[in-house]
């Protein structure tokens, strides 16, 4: 079936495909990978959150903190109250939000360029990109301030290049672009509409006359009220509850962009690696001047160009850098592939590959189809050689790959786009149902004797949890144990038992013997805080924690 637009033209069918591909790629074991530091963030407070009642004053340990905007965590407190402790839940919100804007991405293409099979190919780029899958199944505030920019950039599309004045587009636009600013303050702003406007009025050749000569000023004027209602309300509520808290954790938040995780300027210039196997066919996208002389959709083409070094260029200025700070960067790379499949599936609907056009698809899919055929080597060597999976499972597992592989060098070799793309998206199912929880579990500690199983020993249980001072609690810990701990100086003062003290030095260094001679001490447990396995350079000797409880 060579003619690829009469596979997808039935209404509703290009958004189920992708509907299906993002259940496995987001939803399907989205519990395998362990929270981190700015997942357990969220979680902790949305847990307290749910607990003290405070929808308006985000805490962690107790202490009012804003660094943060409150709406994932909202959506997070709304999930520990029906469900507590459940991450998997909590991750299927962000992994919903995921899915969402793999659609928005699909609607804002197929609009940009009138054609469903680029729109399907963005969005199926976009939805098995490496780094798109891995913030997917966290439930933190990435996710949520990207998805609804990319659904304002999509109204502001359709309000703008429709005729009249469209009120109803604008106020939508507004709407999600404040929701983005109460889920991550101006950080999609930044990173996602700002490069977006440069590319659309500078490719484009949009000018400010437009504004008046098409009655869009006012609508304009009513989306940036609209917006800022919605997205600075809290902020100043936040203010004016809590003002020295406020500008404290504001402060620190601007501190951290200059101070924590700084990495050179150029360290994002190996963003192309994080569509994963997607990454042969952008590299082969940048070639703008080649490009540019053969695809129909120029503009639309360039215009994600622009976009995306826009996006990069600006994401560079800023000293902390975070791999997951790319996200909003993979909506236009995934377009400019997304074009670029579209070409050479017309191409071969007309039988007519101009220039060595066949030569460059030749090369690029096959290679991508050698790479998931010999996959199963991978499969062998880091899963079934150390009995990570068993037998019949490494079996399964690697003759799906190896059928995928080879179905994917047969729509190279027959020049099928259509069939091709299907089979990376079915390549990605595999590995999300056979292979994701294997490779998790291969760089984590097996049936570790972590934190998470403190709420399971009775005798702790309504018992108040103390550290010294000069000792520092992870965040990942206050999410495991999944209640506060305060900070003492046991030298000066002594709470009164039962109590429990979370130490890594030895209890006697702590709290001297005469202060206990009265009361029974008694070592609870030594836990292992370390998600990685020894051998890995992230593991940490200092994650190791005693729980010692004194009681009369």
């Amino acid at each position: 079936m060579y003619v690829l637009e009469r596979n997808i033209s039935h209404r509703g069918v290009p958004e189920l495909l992708l509907i299906v591909a993002c259940v496995f790629t987001f939803f399907v074991h989205n519990g395998a990978i362990y929270p981190d530091a700015a997942e357990s963030s969220c979680l902790v407070s949305a847990y307290e959150m749910a607990e003290n009642g405070d929808w308006i004053s985000p805490t962690i340990n107790g202490e009012i903190t804003f660094e943060h905007p409150p709406f994932p965590i909202w959506i997070s407190a709304l999930v520990e109250m029906v469900s507590p402790g459940n991450l998997v839940l909590h991750r299927c919100f962000a992994g919903l939000m995921a899915l969402i804007m793999t659609l928005m991405l699909y609607y804002l293409t197929a609009f940009q360029t009138k054609s469903k099979f680029v729109g399907l190919a963005a969005g199926a780029v976009f939805a098995t990109s490496i780094n798109v899958i891995l913030i997917s199944r966290m439930a933190m505030w990435d996710i949520y301030c990207h998805s609804f920019m990319l659904g304002a950039i999509l109204c502001f599309m359709h309000g703008y290049e429709r005729q009249g004045k469209n009120f109803g587009w604008f106020v939508s636009a507004g709407l999600l672009m404040g929701l983005s600013f109460l889920s991550k303050g101006p950080v999609a702003i930044y990173t996602m509409l700002l490069p977006f406007m440069i590319a659309y009025f500078s490719v484009f050749r949009r000018s400010g006359k437009e504004f008046h000569d098409e009655h869009k000023f006012w609508p304009l004027v009513v989306m940036v009220i609209v917006g800022c209602v919605v997205g600075f309300w809290w902020y100043v509520v936040a203010y004016i509850s809590h003002p020295k808290e406020f500008v404290e954790s504001c402060g620190i938040v601007v501190f951290q962009w200059f101070t924590d995780r700084v990495r050179p300027w150029y360290y994002y210039w190996q963003f192309i690696f994080e569509c994963g196997l997607w990454c042969i066919f952008f590299v082969m996208s940048l070639h703008v001047p080649y490009w540019m002389k053969h695809l129909g959709h120029k503009r639309q083409y360039l215009s994600a160009v622009v976009w995306c070094f826009t996006g990069l260029i600006l994401l560079s200025f800023i000293p902390e850098k975070n791999p997951r700070f790319l996200l909003p960067i993979l909506v236009p790379m995934s377009q400019m592939v997304g074009h670029i499949l579209y070409f050479w599936g017309k191409c071969a609907k007309d039988y007519f590959f101009p220039d060595n056009t066949k030569l460059v698809w030749n090369i690029n899919s096959c290679l991508l189809g050698i790479l998931v055929l010999i996959s199963p080597i991978s499969n062998y060597i880091l899963l079934y050689r150390t009995s990570m999976i068993p037998l019949g499972f490494f079996v399964v597992s690697s003759l799906l790959l190896v059928a995928c592989g080879a179905f994917l060098i047969g729509c190279s070799i027959k020049k099928y786009v259509f069939g091709f793309c299907c089979s990376v998206l079915f390549f990605f199912m595999c590995v999300s149902v056979y292979v994701l929880p294997s490779i998790a579990d291969l760089f984590s500690v097996l049936n570790k004797k972590g934190f998470e199983h403190v709420s399971e020993i009775a005798e702790l249980k309504d018992v108040p949890f103390y550290c010294d001072d000069n000792e520092s609690i992870r965040i990942e810990f206050l999410y495991e144990v999944r209640r506060n701990v305060k900070k003492n100086d046991f030298s000066t003062e002594f709470p009164k038992p039962p109590f429990a003290v979370i130490h890594s030095a030895p209890i006697e260094s702590i709290i001297s013997k005469d202060k206990v001679q009265n009361y029974k001490v008694k070592e609870v447990g030594r836990f292992n805080d370390n998600y990685r396995i020894e051998r890995e350079i992230l593991h940490d000797k200092d994650y190791y924690r005693t729980i010692t409880l004194i009681t009369e």
